[in-house]
């Protein structure tokens, strides 16, 4: 549910960019959460990977769930967060190197205050030619029917 409705929020920039989305993983795992908050965190994250990436790249939104939390990972093919960004770009009004014209520099803090907020954690790092952003929601279970990643 978490994954479906970022996705929504961004299918007008999937479609404009030609990205192809790609999703995997286990995706039965349930958490308590307000629903709306984490999925703009999710958006946001999104949101910055889209406008990153070549057209025709790909996204990959990978879910896990295990006995210490659910996870979200989403990976994108947009050429990768420069090394000296990468302990800043959770900052507010912070600007990477390659960010554009348009960035405000409020979306991927928003993100991570969002995540922290209910318990979680949002991680970011590069790999190869591009980037990873990790959300983890803790008190992950099959029980609880509030937040479906």
């Amino acid at each position: 549910e978490l994954v479906d409705k970022a996705v929504q929020n961004v299918s007008a920039l999937i479609d404009l960019k030609s990205v192809q989305l790609i999703r995997k993983g286990d995706d039965t795992g349930t958490f308590m959460t307000d629903i709306n908050w984490q999925a703009q965190a999710l958006t946001n994250v999104l949101k910055n990977g889209l406008e990153h990436s070549r057209e025709g790249s790909r996204i990959h939104i990978y879910t896990e769930k295990n006995t210490a939390y659910c996870m979200v990972r989403v990976t994108d093919e947009a050429g990768g967060i420069p090394d000296e960004d990468i302990p800043h770009i959770f900052e507010r009004f912070y600007k990477g190197k390659n960010s554009g014209d348009n960035s405000t520099g409020i979306g991927l803090s928003l993100a991570k205050t969002i995540v922290n907020k209910e318990g979680g954690t949002l991680t970011a790092h590069s790999e190869g030619a591009g980037s990873v952003f990790e959300f983890k929601y803790f008190a992950c279970t099959n029980h609880l029917q509030q937040s479906r990643v």
